[in-house]
């Protein structure tokens, strides 16, 4: 931080120990740049809050603090207020480990998180989206599908929740005013990201949807490929009748 100043935050990446004793890394590598990481905190949060050092006369100089209204995801509200006023980096280095002990506040307080978060994650896209008010049942659908990666409930909830998610974008590459070469990886992400949303969410409410795909892929040159439209068909049809 000392060699850039435009920095006022770094994270480095951290291990989550599996109960089956395998870790997994967050995130995987490549590690985001800093356009992508601040991209990355309108999808969730990749930030632990215990691996990062902050510029104090960042935070001073606008005013910028944890607010007690979001409490349980004043940390998350704060990165993205960060992100607004200088870079965001993430060190490719893993340099913690983070340990569900039972009392984490994500496990003993996630009612409070969740709606302090999508309380605080409601004004950030309404911040970044001109054209309609993002609703609380707006918010809720993306707060469910990817803040707590759960399938989506209702085709109508995908396509809502789609259309939010790439309206967001265009207001991101808008208001950061970013380079075109930066515009085009963000909208790239954003279209990767709901491929993923739609092909997860496919297992639960059918195949049909993944052809709700072609509505976002207007969005960028992202495209998926013939495998990994076949490999999430085939999912959609066997993981359900396995189930039963």
């Amino acid at each position: 931080m000392e060699e850039d100043s435009s920095l006022v935050l770094v994270v480095d990446r951290v291990d989550f120990p599996a109960s089956t004793g395998a870790a997994e890394t967050e995130p995987p590598l490549p590690v985001p740049n800093p356009t992508e990481l601040g991209w990355s905190l309108f999808v969730r949060s990749i930030i632990q809050h215990s691996f990062i050092m902050m510029r104090r006369e960042s935070l001073v100089e606008n005013g910028l603090d944890y607010r007690d209204m979001y409490h349980c995801a004043e940390d998350f509200d704060l990165y993205h207020r960060l992100s607004e006023v200088g870079c965001l980096a993430m060190l490719p280095d893993i340099l913690g480990v983070i340990t569900d002990h039972g009392e984490n506040t994500s496990t003993v307080r996630r009612q409070e998180m969740d709606i302090n978060g999508q309380a605080f994650l409601r004004d950030r896209y309404n911040a970044y989206i001109d054209d309609f008010d993002v609703s609380e049942e707006d918010i809720d659908i993306i707060w469910n599908i990817l803040v707590n990666r759960s399938f989506c409930r209702s085709k109508k909830d995908l396509l809502r929740g789609g259309e939010v998610f790439q309206e967001v974008a265009k207001g991101f590459v808008r208001k950061r005013m970013l380079k075109p070469e930066d515009a085009v990886r963000i909208y790239e992400k954003a279209s990767e990201t709901w491929w993923r949303v739609i092909a997860a969410s496919s297992i639960v409410l059918g195949p049909t949807c993944l052809f709700y795909r072609k509505r976002y892929e207007k969005l960028s040159h992202y495209r998926v490929t013939p495998a990994a439209f076949a490999k999430a068909f085939i999912k959609s049809l066997i993981l359900p009748f396995l189930k039963r």
